[in-house]
């Protein structure tokens, strides 16, 4: 019973990280999709912020199509440099300023490149590769514990 139950928590979990990047493809193809290519220029660096794992925010004050933004990244961007972006237009329009946090609804990139690559950039090559990895580890697991429980079945 025991293998069973390990099998059924390998496959939940085979299935979690499938879904996880569906969610960021999702959200990246809606932007890419829906939205308008601008600039990006960054005015200043408004904090840097590091987690105990030693990853780093930043964030930046920037204009964007002449609106100023709050933004926060994990990228180190340079200081009154045009970045070429895709972007929602009706977020960006309703976007109440840094009181109202930061803007998201944006990647860097332009609509010459791929979905895929956007995706790829945003959520950086290693990390897709680290949940391939895991992917292919869950599943090996799931089908050998429930191998395992059905021939304490018979």
């Amino acid at each position: 019973m025991k293998n069973l139950i390990w099998a059924l928590v390998f496959a939940a979990l085979a299935i979690l990280i499938p879904v996880l990047a569906w969610t960021e493809y999702s959200r990246v193809s809606k932007v890419y999709d829906g939205g308008e290519e601008g600039t990006l220029t960054i005015e200043e660096l408004i904090g840097t912020r590091t987690s105990r794992k030693g990853a780093k925010t930043y964030s930046y004050l920037a204009t964007l199509e002449g609106t100023t933004v709050s933004l926060s990244t994990d990228r180190a961007l340079s200081k009154g440099v045009p970045y070429r972006v895709i972007y929602l237009r009706e977020k960006l329009n309703a976007y109440g300023g840094r009181q109202q946090g930061s803007f998201y609804d944006y990647i860097l990139g332009n609509k010459s490149e791929s979905k895929w690559d956007l995706f790829v950039r945003k959520i950086k090559a290693g990390l897709l590769l680290f949940g391939v990895g895991l992917e292919v580890l869950w599943i090996v697991c799931a089908v050998l514990f429930f191998r395992s429980f059905l021939r304490k079945e018979e």
